[in-house]
């Protein structure tokens, strides 16, 4: 693997203080993940310091060239609700070194197999296309490895639907 993904964790510094010490922290771990050869690259996470996109893009801004990449976790967009998740995957492509999918229903965050949720895979696999994005594509079945066989044939569905004829 060439990206380390990783999280901001749950604010338990809350006051005035927290936000320089989460960047503090963030800037930190991508020094050591880069010194390792690898990217950094941190996913929002519902619930956690950095839950959203904005906020994520807030933490680039704040750190700059030290600033990790974006891991997309597409079903994180439709727990917090996102307006328009595929403006929001092509303003974020430039910045993407991983994306993860399962599918979710809206504010609910509990990956599930998908054609079980609401995510519009055929939009959210295009978009991703459009962008030229290359990195990896991944799909996050963490609760569902007792459905190993059927979760493994509806993703290969859901992804031939939306990209007949591609290969990931």
């Amino acid at each position: 693997a060439r990206v380390a993904s990783f999280w901001a964790g749950i604010d338990r510094q809350p006051g005035a203080d927290s936000a320089a010490w989460l960047l503090e922290g963030i800037a930190a771990s991508c020094a050591a993940i880069r010194s390792e050869g690898l990217v950094p690259s941190l996913e929002p996470e519902p619930g956690m310091a950095v839950a959203t996109v904005a906020e994520w893009e807030r933490v680039r801004a704040a750190l700059g060239a030290s600033a990790p990449s974006l891991t997309l976790d597409v079903g994180h967009l439709y727990v917090d609700r996102e307006p328009d998740p595929i403006a929001v995957i092509r303003g974020v492509a430039p910045f993407l070194s991983q994306v993860h999918l399962e599918d979710m229903r809206w504010g609910v965050h509990e990956h599930l197999v998908p054609g079980t949720g609401d995510v519009d895979f055929p939009s959210v696999l295009t978009a991703l296309a459009a962008t030229g994005y290359q990195g990896p594509v991944c799909f996050e079945l963490s609760r569902s490895s007792h459905l190993g066989p059927q979760a493994l044939t509806a993703c290969k569905a859901v992804w031939e639907q939306a990209l007949p004829g591609t290969r990931r």
